[in-house]
């Protein structure tokens, strides 16, 4: 604390709690996430909030989509939280703080894991809502990685509404724009 250090230290347990989550670590990714969470609280640290929040959504939702399995427990989230601090409300605390604070490209984010949880929770039309605006969100700030996860949520919620033709063109639309940004990369590593 005396040399300032703490947001720096949470962005690091942020960012290697990510990196513990997708290697599937997820007790190990919880505590580190849960930590970086509390510094930024206390900081009243606005600006790595959101991440953390929408980290913790990630961790919520498999969490909650592993219940059964009694994985939920394991995590040591029902010490840090509420059963009711679902993977949305950490989706939408990030969501709010993003759009409150001008941060465009995290709100995208929030908006493409939040129309991720309501098709998976089946409310299709709002997930629509949702990656449309998380699209157009993309698509004005030439966010590339945003505007990919936007058009993934755009195509899985078309073909989960049961509407091919327009799941087909959003599908064509992602090939569109891996080949655009694969042609980008080539160049610049020129």
């Amino acid at each position: 604390r005396e040399s300032s250090w703490n947001d720096d230290l949470a962005r690091c347990n942020l960012l290697l709690g990510e990196i513990d989550l997708f290697a599937r670590r997820r007790s190990v990714a919880a505590s580190r996430i849960i930590a970086a969470m509390r510094v930024f609280r206390q900081g009243h640290q606005g600006k790595d909030l959101p991440d953390a929040l929408l980290a913790m959504a990630r961790i919520r939702r498999v969490a909650q989509a592993s219940a059964g399995e009694g994985v939920g427990s394991s995590l040591g989230l029902r010490r840090e939280f509420a059963e009711a601090e679902s993977a949305l409300s950490f989706c939408e605390e990030s969501l709010r703080l993003a759009a409150r604070s001008g941060f465009l490209l995290k709100k995208c984010d929030a908006l493409n894991f939040r129309s991720k949880i309501f098709r998976e929770s089946g409310e299709p039309e709002k997930a629509l809502i949702d990656a449309r605006e998380a699209h157009d969100i993309a698509r004005r700030c030439e966010y590339y990685w945003g505007l990919h996860e936007a058009i993934r949520q755009l195509h899985d919620t078309s073909k989960a509404l049961n509407r091919i033709a327009e799941a087909e063109s959003w599908h064509n639309a992602d090939r569109f724009l891996t080949r655009k940004m694969k042609r980008q990369i080539a160049q610049i590593g020129r």
